[in-house]
């Protein structure tokens, strides 16, 4: 796997976005978002990946290092937010997967004009019927959360979750899709 702190390879300034996953043991999914940002490390959109372990477990941590990504304990979390090396946060769930081409409506929101948080337009699984939504979860997290550093950057406790966090944030959607997480 590509290792996604990359520098700027592409034509995108460097230091753009921090990634943030949240996981509790789950290094099958976790590695199924990290290759859908694989595109935005190559192209130099995506700066540093944070993986924020709820749930100690040796599985995820191998794919956090092999993949290049910090992991941090939860308890880190307030303070790895305020020193996040990317100007925008990209909040994931592990297992969620970004559709090919994400990173170019990613940068155009980014360069657009005023910091407004943004999220992603889930995809219908195949066969899934109209209550599919209804269905899928409620978590904050699920769409995905794009948002500006400083929208978090007074954010003093490390008990919150990124999903507690994202609750409280309105966004507007951007045109890419996600493939939400299978999970709960």
């Amino acid at each position: 796997m590509v290792p996604l702190a990359l520098g700027s390879a592409g034509g995108y300034p460097q230091e753009m976005l921090s990634v943030f996953i949240e996981t509790r043991a789950h290094s099958a999914e976790l590695a199924l978002t990290l290759a859908s940002l694989v595109p935005g490390a190559v192209e130099g959109v995506i700066r540093e990946v944070v993986v924020v372990e709820r749930e100690p477990d040796e599985a995820t941590r191998k794919v956090a290092d092999h993949a290049g990504c910090r992991l941090i304990a939860a308890r880190q979390l307030a303070a790895a937010l305020r020193s996040a090396k990317g100007e925008w946060l990209l909040w994931l769930e592990p297992g969620a997967r970004l559709s090919e081409g994400w990173t170019e409506p990613v940068v155009a929101h980014l360069a657009g004009g005023p910091a407004v948080a943004a999220r992603f337009h889930p995809l219908r699984p195949a066969g899934a019927g109209w209550s599919w939504r209804l269905r899928r979860g409620r978590s904050a997290l699920r769409d995905g959360l794009l948002l500006p550093r400083a929208e978090v950057s007074t954010l003093q406790s490390g008990d919150e979750s990124l999903d507690a966090i994202a609750r409280r944030r309105k966004a507007i959607r951007l045109p890419v899709s996600i493939r939400p997480s299978a999970g709960p």
